[in-house]
């Protein structure tokens, strides 16, 4: 694991989390995860950014997700920069960027239009999101 949490990690349920990994600005690599449901592809997705000094690796934000997906919505999460197994330094604008490849990532990679897309975050994740509301 690159970044550090002060929570404790712990290894994505295979039968559950799908990793992804995105390239965006050059050879910059961020770790996602997707939690879907098959039987249909007219779901709501929740793009959940995570709050600070956290990752999807963490028991606390996995356990977040699975209650989103447990809703009935499909969710995509991903790491900032220099947090999981992402590469790279932590930075604001760092945070904003990552969003938005995340967002793009949804939407070309998974064929996501953008009216079925929630934009969600905790702590800093929101105000990620709001950005991200702001760049659309």
């Amino acid at each position: 694991m690159t970044g550090q949490s002060r929570s404790y990690t712990q290894p994505l349920d295979p039968s559950i989390f799908k990793q992804r990994i995105l390239s965006h600005s050059g050879a910059r690599r961020l770790s996602a995860v997707l939690l879907t449901h098959d039987e249909d592809d007219d779901r709501y997705w929740i793009l959940f950014c995570v709050p600070a000094g956290a990752s999807t690796q963490v028991d606390r934000i996995q356990s977040q997700l699975k209650q989103l997906w447990s809703f009935g919505y499909d969710v995509f999460a991903f790491d900032y920069r220099g947090f999981g197994d992402s590469s790279g330094t932590p930075t604001e604008e760092g945070l904003y960027e990552d969003a938005a490849a995340a967002y793009a990532y949804l939407s070309r990679a998974e064929r996501v239009p953008p009216s079925r897309v929630i934009l969600a975050g905790r702590s800093l994740g929101s105000a990620v999101a709001v950005e991200l509301c702001d760049q659309g």
